[in-house]
């Protein structure tokens, strides 16, 4: 197992959560990242074209796959929760709603254009396992994106942003919660998803990682501070 993977009870207690706060997703993941979430979004959507067959594995409450123009597209979570809330903002012709895992999934080889991974890399119990599976599912030439966040590696951002995670964004996220659930959000839960972005490691292992599995045109971009990054590889 390696250092950045996440062990099945760390991964089921991940997914609890987010069932859990289905309801304020988005506007806790706006105030996280400080109001850039619709501008990653955008950048990775603005890669598919109306024509492509699409994959998003953990589409959480849908947001990111309404934003997409694409052919057919494929949700793909583990919980039957997930996909029913996904299911009703998306609920539409050339929608499919599937449930499995990014280690195993259900899906014959060379089927997809593009496979999305928007914030939902980092909750992989395997990433070397779940990037060979989408490799496998890649059409020749077909194309996978990972939006996500992670610590900076060194220096004074690596402090800011410790700062923000640690002491700033648990408070400033609860408020988009009602009172009563503020509280259990800032102890409970949102320790479940640190856990998740400590146990991540560094961004740059994880081209090295696509190129040693044999994806090509590997490029990372480095967003807000270097505390988030846009990866994108070709099959």
């Amino acid at each position: 197992m390696s250092s950045s993977d996440i062990t099945t009870g760390q991964w089921k207690e991940v997914i609890g959560v987010l069932e859990d706060v289905l309801p304020y997703y988005e506007k806790f993941n706006a105030m996280n990242t400080l109001g850039q979430l619709g501008r990653w979004r955008g950048m990775a959507a603005r890669l598919a074209t109306e024509e492509d067959t699409v994959l998003e594995i953990g589409p959480g409450s849908g947001g990111f796959a309404s934003s997409l123009r694409c052919g057919e597209l494929y949700c793909l979570d583990p919980s039957t929760r997930i996909l029913e809330y996904t299911k009703k903002r998306l609920d539409g012709e050339h929608k499919h709603f599937v449930g499995g895992i990014a280690e195993n999934l259900p899906f014959n080889n060379d089927k997809f254009d593009i496979v999305y991974c928007i914030f939902s890399f980092r909750d992989f119990m395997s990433k070397e396992t779940g990037l060979r599976e989408t490799m496998r599912v890649l059409k020749k030439g077909g194309k996978l994106c990972i939006v996500d966040v992670s610590i900076p590696e060194d220096g004074l951002l690596k402090s800011l942003v410790n700062v923000h995670i640690y002491r700033i964004a648990p408070r400033l996220s609860s408020l988009a919660f009602p009172t009563d659930r503020r509280r259990m959000w800032i102890e409970k839960q949102y320790p479940e998803f640190l856990h998740t972005l400590e146990t991540f490691g560094k961004a740059s292992q994880y081209p090295e990682l696509m190129v040693d599995l044999g994806y090509s045109e590997v490029d990372m971009k480095l967003l807000f501070g270097r505390s988030a990054f846009i990866l994108t590889g070709v099959k």
